[in-house]
């Protein structure tokens, strides 16, 4: 699960970083009186949101399952996680996206310390006051990929850009799934590095 995760984050690099890189600025950008070096700089502290959007993320997080059978419920230890994630998506306007994004979680201590959560997939939508804004908050819903039942998933938070393309997310995750009658639900909470291509 590791090398196929690796090889999808280094696609994603890069077929995004030529457009990053030799992305020039409309000549409506250039205002009068404004010289031909002002309006990249003015270009790239307000990035558009619209048209096609790609990202990837890594950071780390904190994890607790809760098991409940019949009326019981038990709490296991915190475990420490690193989320990995990538998203795709298209800008519908300069504060809001449409994306959908799949990742996974590795373990990093506990008796799953180095195993690879099972990867899941959700659909949501990034949002922002307007262009000047920094900060943004996303909301997703989706479903793991492989078990039967599939866990439902519900992550949502909120994050800052502190560069053009390159932000910091702290996003709440729960997990729920149902076997006949034991619930299980997780609560991940992750600081993550995004850099985003848009």
């Amino acid at each position: 699960m590791k090398n196929p995760l690796v090889l999808l984050l280094l696609v994603v690099l890069f077929v995004s970083l030529p457009s990053v890189v030799f992305a020039q600025p409309p000549l409506s950008a250039v205002q009068s009186g404004e010289t031909s070096q002002a309006a990249p700089m003015a270009e790239a502290v307000k990035k558009s949101w619209e048209g096609p959007f790609s990202g990837f993320g890594i950071g780390l997080g904190i994890a607790r399952d809760t098991v409940e059978y019949r009326g019981v419920s038990v709490d296991t230890p915190l475990v420490g996680m690193l989320p990995v994630r990538v998203r795709l998506g298209y800008g519908l306007s300069d504060s809001a996206i449409l994306y959908g994004s799949i990742f996974s979680f590795r373990a990093l201590n506990g008796s799953s310390a180095g195993e690879w959560v099972e990867p899941a997939g959700v659909l949501g939508m990034m949002f922002r006051r307007g262009r000047d804004s920094r900060y943004y908050g996303f909301a997703a819903l989706g479903a793991g990929f492989g078990s039967d039942p599939r866990s439902i998933y519900f992550r949502g938070g909120s994050g800052t850009e502190v560069y053009p393309g390159i932000s910091l997310e702290g996003a709440c995750l729960i997990e729920y799934l149902n076997i006949e009658d034991v619930s299980f639900t997780t609560v991940v909470l992750d600081l993550t590095f995004n850099y985003h291509f848009y």
